[in-house]
């Protein structure tokens, strides 16, 4: 990382991506550097920088896609940034801006990238009667986030097994503490005994696989039938790990098809995975009754050809007959 001056003046601290004609074998990498040394590496970060080649700003800049999109990362101050990805988060997202802000009060600590994750699912729901249930309170910091983001109406259930937390917070508007392991299943049975419902699961507890397991199957049934489901710190794959686990839940989506229908497939419209996190998107998901047709002219799936592979003219003639009809 070094520090460099953009056109308009300002400093901003600057990765260094050097794209390869052909990718060298890393002894081969390590020589290259080895023989640079540290003034050679520098002159070729400068080159590089001078001639607009693939280095990219850590500075985060808009999303270039619009807001209701997720930012694919922070500004690039190059023209080959769809090859290189850095995450981040977009300047016209108000979570990202509040946290900017965020200079005193209760901390808030999240991973660059989850904030455009939230927006896209999370902006639905905001200045209505939206119900959070988020696992791991910690500092506080991030009540004050949803209640700036999500308005007035934000009913907050937070979950931690610090007992502080429930002293220190509980006081806040709307909020309502609960004390307990989210890994114990008569825990969640006492937490939904005790609120009326709960439209958004955000699990940022305390992400081994059996705690997210059992907070999944405890919780995704009574989330409500728009609701979301969000994990979070989920960095490992494969088996006993929850992306390994929620692996199966892209299989389950396609259960009408596969003959294994399940209420999950019913009440689940999308499952996706993203740097750290895994959000479920619920919603009524029945078995389409069939495939829509719109048009007047279709292509035969196999159609007659030469031999070798070439057009028939006789049927091409039809074809071409055929397709100007279907205007009519």
């Amino acid at each position: 990382m070094m520090s460099v001056e953009s056109a308009n003046g300002q400093q901003s601290n600057t990765l260094l991506f050097i794209q390869w004609p052909t990718p060298p074998a890393e002894s081969q990498l390590s020589a290259v550097f080895t023989d640079m040394g540290l003034l050679g590496v520098l002159a070729l970060a400068a080159i590089l920088f001078s001639s607009q080649s693939c280095i990219v700003s850590a500075g985060l800049g808009k999303n270039r896609s619009g807001s209701d999109e997720i930012a694919k990362g922070p500004q690039r101050h190059s023209q080959c940034f769809s090859s290189v990805r850095v995450g981040g988060s977009s300047d016209e997202n108000p979570l990202w801006t509040f946290f900017q802000t965020r200079d005193r009060g209760p901390g808030i600590h999240k991973w660059l990238q989850y904030f455009d994750v939230y927006h896209r699912y999370f902006s639905r729901f905001i200045d209505t009667e939206v119900h959070l249930l988020e696992i791991g309170v910690q500092s506080g910091g991030s009540l004050d986030m949803w209640r700036h983001y999500f308005g007035d109406r934000l009913r907050i259930y937070g979950v931690d097994i610090n007992p502080y937390t429930k002293a220190l917070f509980e006081d806040l508007p709307g909020t309502q503490i609960f004390i307990g392991d989210q890994e114990n299943r008569t825990f969640w049975a006492e937490v939904k005994s005790r609120v009326p419902r709960i439209d958004i699961v955000l699990d940022d507890g305390g992400h081994t696989y059996q705690q997210q397991l059992v907070t999944f199957e405890e919780l995704y049934d009574f989330v409500s039938d728009n609701g979301v489901y969000m994990i979070e710190d989920v960095t490992t794959t494969g088996p006993g790990t929850y992306v390994g686990y929620a692996q199966q839940h892209i299989s389950d989506i396609y259960g009408h098809y596969t003959g294994s229908a399940a209420k999950f497939t019913t009440t689940t419209v999308s499952v996706a995975f993203y740097d750290q996190q895994v959000v479920y998107e619920k919603g009524s998901h029945p078995r389409p009754p069939e495939a829509i047709k719109k048009g007047k002219f279709w292509m035969p799936y196999i159609s007659l050809t030469h031999a070798d592979g070439s057009v028939r003219d006789d049927h091409l003639q039809n074809f071409q007959e055929e397709l100007k009809n279907s205007w009519t």
